[in-house]
């Protein structure tokens, strides 16, 4: 990303779009990094000079991130131009785990399929609570018995509603969106 300083390891092999394979869930091998992953550093046993430094790398990192937005919500690629930029459906870690654990998530929207990116935010929201609704349905380690069935469809009955009606934002519905990946934690950032 030229729009950063942020250091990304260089794309060894990506599969994102083969649609040849379906039944291999997306995946993307990077280049080795030396360093050690944030969830190995003692934060608290680092002296307040590099706590601070730290502390400021990342809050650094965050506040680039946040200042790259985009009009659709899925997945970034190099276009035809050469540039970055949102060029097909969201792909996401729960994706992956549903794909490998037979559940058809594709069902549910198909990510390399002809919709494409995402427009609004509702329609990320309902996608997401979709892939919620594809575990209840589709899992048959969801529940252990009528009565938990019961109540598993109750809970997941509420908190969609809950979502739909009293969390979500429409104010927020439409671009720009800004750039936020679920996989952004500390076994993931090299210091």
């Amino acid at each position: 990303m030229s729009q950063t300083t942020i250091p990304i390891p260089r794309v060894i092999a990506p599969n994102i779009d083969d649609e040849d394979d379906a039944d291999i869930p997306s995946f993307v091998i990077l280049e080795y990094v030396e360093g050690t992953p944030l969830s190995d550093v003692r934060i608290q046993g680092l002296s307040v000079e590099k706590r601070t430094t730290l502390y400021q790398g990342l809050a650094d990192i965050y506040l680039q991130l946040r200042r790259l937005t985009f009009s659709e919500i899925g997945v970034l690629a190099l276009s035809e131009e050469d540039e970055v930029d949102v060029l097909q459906g969201p792909v996401s870690v729960e994706f992956n785990l549903q794909q490998l654990a037979g559940l058809q998530p594709s069902r549910v929207r198909e990510v390399r399929g002809p919709r494409g990116p995402v427009r609004t935010a509702t329609e990320y929201v309902s996608l997401l609570l979709a892939m919620a609704w594809n575990i209840f349905y589709s899992s048959p380690a969801v529940t252990q018995d009528h009565d938990d069935a019961e109540q598993t469809l109750y809970y997941l009955y509420q908190f969609d509603r809950f979502v739909r009606y009293r969390w979500f934002d429409k104010n927020l519905d439409h671009k720009p969106f800004v750039l936020c990946h679920g996989d952004l934690v500390d076994r993931n950032i090299i210091v």
